[in-house]
């Protein structure tokens, strides 16, 4: 029997963060980890995604053996058992991502109550993409007070540190 491959991939991260977010995934690919459990999941989709893919029907069809080097015998028996010979659009693993990534964005700004600069700091976004991405879910526009714009600007230099420190103040050279 092949032994599976133990690395971290993109699948694992994918596995991780869907595991967090099961609810925002896509119907099929809820229906996948269902089956298959997480990692085998997005295995499948980071081996095939943007394909059409076929599901081995039997433990005899060519499938199953690919299926089974990608995500173990326990996993492609239960692909052959519950989705064998239906043929999906395997959704992007990139895409994916995204898609959870920005309903995470969604969560902290909505539930959270985190403000713009939180987000994004959280996530690895800048502000401006957090706002796009809170717009295009639906949440009201950026409606700023200057408390709250003070505080995304105190946040961002914080978490950055003070990048000009030591630097002299405006106009100091022509004092000298």
């Amino acid at each position: 029997m092949p032994e599976l491959d133990t690395t971290v991939s993109e699948a694992d991260l994918a596995a991780n963060q869907a595991q967090l977010m099961f609810d925002k995934l896509p119907p099929q690919l809820k229906r996948m980890v269902r089956v298959l459990g997480e990692r085998a999941a997005f295995v499948v989709v980071q081996k095939r995604g943007g394909t059409r893919y076929t599901w081995p029907k039997s433990r005899h069809s060519p499938q199953y053996a690919e299926l089974v080097e990608w995500v173990g015998q326990q996993a492609a028996d239960a692909a052959v058992a519950h989705l064998g010979t239906e043929a999906w659009d395997m959704p992007k693993l990139d895409s994916v991502l995204r898609q959870l990534r920005h309903a995470r964005v969604v969560e902290l700004k909505r539930v959270q109550g985190l403000n713009y600069a939180e987000v994004a700091l959280r996530t690895g976004y800048t502000v401006r993409q957090v706002i796009k991405i809170c717009q295009a879910a639906g949440l009201p526009p950026a409606d700023h007070g200057q408390a709250e714009r003070d505080a995304e600007r105190d946040a961002f230099l914080a978490a950055q540190g003070d990048l000009f420190t030591g630097l002299d103040e405006p106009g100091a050279d022509a004092a000298a």
